[in-house]
């Protein structure tokens, strides 16, 4: 056969004979209509059989048919069934294949056992049909090579198709990885993919997810009659894939792929993302395998309608997991569980797990929430229900059928209908805790049911006839009687309160109008209460204005009074038994040792580490010094003063004052062995505790003339008892700060200075060497009126200050002193003398302390130690 170009057909076209270029009247007949642009002529189809519209024989030529399908603008599909591919037979495969690339109105190709030859000559021109949307290979038996070539042609984007069907090419899992890039390419506009009988494993299935990243739009997937025994890998990622994107599937085929229970349970959740699912002819799947299945069918985001498990041994224990996943389950239309007459070896007892699915009977609750949904467990046997050889009924029980039947025709009422069908006396003692509330929907609901009464459905006949069923067999006056005793039983069953409140209602509601004047009458009086707050609010702020005033006078005369109450507190506590608690035996020698090295090791690591950074030390200690609560005037007079009247230390701080503010920073610990720690705990929760509680039982007692005081005291001894019974029972309100001063050598000393914001002050005398300097205790200044103005004065020159009525206290070791916070003290600098008598022992280590309250009844904490006018 000579080969022609398109411009001798265009030349010839008119005047060619169409009997003279066809084997046959027929194959004349349809050249002509594609000639003519027959309307009719949207779905063309060749072959050798004389069924096709074109059959090809001996004298058609090929070269004029494909011309004429090039012209047709009408032609929608062309399906091409094998071609000869002998010398003559490949010319005439080239002319047909010219004249098609001309076509721009063909949508779909569909080819069967192509060759290839035919296949590479059809390659050849597809690249000329950009309008193509579906394209089908059935038996082609398509090479690596062509899916490689195919692969490039769908890289090219030329094409948006939204069909591509390989049926039994045997293409592997190799011609899956040489499609994966044109598959990438075309993936935004691919609907359905077809790999039916490829012969794909878990690596052309892994490649195969890959390549589907794109195909975001996909609705069926084809992956039928491939073994996938060992390909549990591939499925997870092929279902993680469709999970994540939460694809929405029409159509997922796995049929006879060998799929088993690992299989399975990695394909289990992709289930809940596609409308009809194929499973049929993977016999290896067992009621274990199910159970994964049956756990997306209860899940609420579950989509799947139909779902196919023929050809599959699913036995009894597999109907009872299988029915366990229909209940709750709102989406499956139809259950599939065999093909004809095939035995999936479930007996009544299976059955039965399905019956209870579809209806539980044993509770009205349980009725309702059984499946109402499903509507087949085999096939659509109304369809096929004169066929003799397919009898459901011999098998299964006649209530599953009425209850699929139920569910098929009236869903609406399925529920309602099969609570009136099983259930013909309604418990009512659970609703009763509704009380007549529920009776309106009680009635509302019998009133919904009504329709049940007179609705029927299609059943077969034992005789293979179709018949029509009432659902119920009862009479209107029957399901009336039947809500009246429902009725009856509840009102019955209501408590009388509820009847009682009914009246009590009753009575409200005619009081409505005087609630209302009422409500009136408070808006008004409201009005008037509020205008009077404010003039007694007016009246309260005058008088606070005195009382201020008052307050400032009594604080003034109590700091005078305060002379007489030193020196008696500070010889009681001394000389009480509660001085050296080492001489008594309290604190074991040991453990006394043991605190001072702790406090010394402490001290010489903090001051070893400063001398780098003294900077940064006075720093701290100047930024810090304002805010020293125990460097601080009384918050009473703090706010009664313009002045900020707070002693400012010296710019030249000692080290014992930089290594309190230190572990002031550290809440009063050191950061040393844990060992230490306990001991000082030891020292605070047991002896420091007792010796504050016997300070406050004694304190207000007598004074120092020896006169009963107790009238006077009275209010300080009664907040005294109560932060007492507050230590007693180690209540979280009540913190005592414990902290380590060390002195030594040379210019040692401690400004004087009060405890501002504690209930009771102390120290502790670990290690008191010999010449050692003492603790000085301040007499307020008659003619001042104010400890405090003293204390800013003796903080210029603290020698200069000091006068013969103080009290000077010689600590020893174990020596435990307390004295009232709002008491100025200090440690006077030791005389040259003294320190070098004192230079071959240890430092001068003491353990000072705090008594803080955090109670509401205490308001101003020195208040509880200070003399009451």
């Amino acid at each position: 056969m000579q080969r022609r170009d398109f411009n001798y057909y265009e030349a010839n076209a008119a005047d060619i004979s169409l009997e003279k270029i066809t084997s046959s009247e027929k194959n004349a007949k349809v050249l002509g209509r594609l000639r003519d642009g027959d309307d009719n002529l949207t779905l063309f189809t060749l072959g050798s059989e004389s069924w096709f519209q074109f059959s090809i024989g001996k004298g058609d030529d090929l070269g004029w048919l494909g011309y004429f399908i090039g012209r047709s603008v009408k032609i929608q599909h062309l399906d091409i069934w094998p071609l000869l591919e002998d010398d003559e037979g490949r010319q005439q495969i080239d002319a047909f294949f010219d004249g098609l690339a001309r076509n721009q109105s063909i949508r779909g190709i569909s080819c069967k056992q192509l060759g290839d030859y035919g296949s590479t000559a059809l390659f050849r021109v597809l690249g000329n049909l950009s309008q193509l949307e579906e394209l089908f290979f059935r038996g082609s038996n398509l090479t690596r090579n062509g899916c490689f070539a195919l692969g490039t042609l769908l890289e090219s984007g030329v094409y948006k198709l939204k069909k591509l069907y390989f049926h039994r090419n045997n293409i592997g899992d190799d011609g899956v990885a040489a499609l994966a890039s044109g598959l990438r390419s075309i993936g935004p506009s691919l609907k359905t993919l077809g790999l039916h009988d490829n012969s794909i494993g878990n690596e052309g299935l892994l490649a195969l997810v890959t390549a589907l990243e794109s195909c975001t739009s996909l609705e069926e997937l084809d992956l039928s009659n491939n073994d996938f025994s060992l390909a549990t890998a591939g499925l997870r990622s092929l279902s993680d894939w469709i999970q994540s994107n939460q694809m929405d599937l029409k159509w997922l085929n796995f049929e006879s792929c060998g799929i088993n229970d690992e299989g399975l349970q990695a394909l289990s959740g992709a289930a809940r993302y596609c409308k009809d699912l194929q499973l049929a002819g993977n016999g290896s799947i067992t009621p274990l395998g199910l159970r994964h299945l049956s756990t997306s069918l209860q899940s609420v985001s579950c989509h799947l309608e139909n779902l196919f498990l023929g050809r599959m041994n699913i036995g009894d224990d597999g109907a009872e997991v299988l029915a366990r996943g229909l209940i709750g389950n709102k989406s499956l239309r139809c259950l599939h569980l065999r093909d004809d007459e095939e035995d999936i070896g479930i007996t009544r007892a299976g059955w039965s797990a399905f019956s209870a699915a579809l209806c539980d009977t044993s509770t009205v609750n349980n009725t309702y929430l059984s499946n109402h949904t499903i509507q087949g467990l085999w096939f659509d046997w109304e369809e096929d229900f004169e066929d003799e050889d397919i009898d459901p009924a011999r098998d299964i029980d006649e209530d599953i059928i009425l209850y699929l039947q139920l569910n098929k025709e009236h869903p609406q009422y399925a529920a309602r209908c099969k609570i009136l069908m099983k259930h013909n006396h309604l418990e009512m003692a659970p609703l009763l805790q509704w009380e007549l509330k529920f009776l309106p929907l009680a009635v509302g609901w019998f009133e919904s049911a009504k329709p049940c009464t007179t609705l029927s459905i299609n059943l077969k006949h034992p005789e293979y006839i179709m018949i029509r069923r009432q659902l119920l067999e009862e009479s209107e006056e029957v399901y009336q009687s039947r809500i009246l005793t429902v009725l009856y039983e509840f009102v019955r069953g209501v408590p009388k309160k509820v009847l009682e409140r009914r009246v009590e209602l009753a009575l409200v509601a005619a009081y409505d109008d005087k609630i209302a004047m009422v409500k009136e009458e408070n808006k008004r009086l409201r009005k008037d209460n509020k205008r009077l707050l404010e003039n007694v609010e007016e009246r309260d702020e005058k008088i606070a204005q005195k009382n201020k005033r008052l307050c400032s006078i009594l604080e003034s005369i109590a700091m005078a009074m305060s002379l007489r109450c030193i020196k008696r507190n500070e010889i009681l506590i001394r000389q009480g038994g509660v001085g050296s608690l080492t001489q008594t035996g309290v604190v074991e020698a040991a453990a006394n040792d043991s605190l001072t090295l702790a406090a010394v090791t402490a001290f010489d690591r903090y001051t070893n580490s400063s001398l780098t950074s003294t900077a940064a030390v006075q720093d701290v200690d100047a930024s810090s010094a304002n805010n020293r609560r125990r460097r601080r005037r009384p918050s009473s007079q703090a706010k009664e003063s313009a002045v900020d009247l707070s002693i400012e230390p010296s710019t030249a701080s000692t080290p014992n004052d930089n290594f309190f503010e230190y572990q002031r920073r550290m809440g009063y610990t050191l950061d040393n062995h844990q060992s230490d720690n306990l001991l000082r705990q030891q020292l605070k929760e047991t002896h420091i505790i007792d010796a504050i509680i016997y300070y406050l039982q004694h304190f207000h007692i007598d004074n120092d003339d020896g006169e009963n005081n107790t009238a006077n005291n009275l209010p300080q001894q009664r907040l005294a008892s109560s932060i007492i019974h507050e230590l007693q029972s180690d209540s979280p309100e009540l913190t005592i700060d414990l902290w380590a001063a060390v002195q030594r050598g040379d210019g040692a000393h401690h400004k004087f200075h009060v405890h501002e914001g504690a209930v009771v002050s102390g120290v502790y005398y670990s290690n008191c060497p010999l010449g050692c300097a003492p603790l000085v205790l301040k007499r307020p200044l008659l003619d001042s009126g104010s400890n405090l103005e003293f204390a800013q004065n003796a903080n210029n020159n603290d020698d200069a200050m000091e006068r013969d009525d103080d009290e000077v206290i010689h600590p020893s070791n174990g020596q435990l002193v307390l004295f009232p916070p709002w008491l100025n003290h200090g440690v006077p600098l030791a005389k040259e003398q003294q320190c070098e008598e004192s230079s071959a022992s240890l430092p001068r280590v003491s353990w000072a302390f705090n008594l803080n309250a955090r109670l509401a009844y205490v308001g101003n904490a020195w208040d509880v130690t200070r003399p009451f006018l």
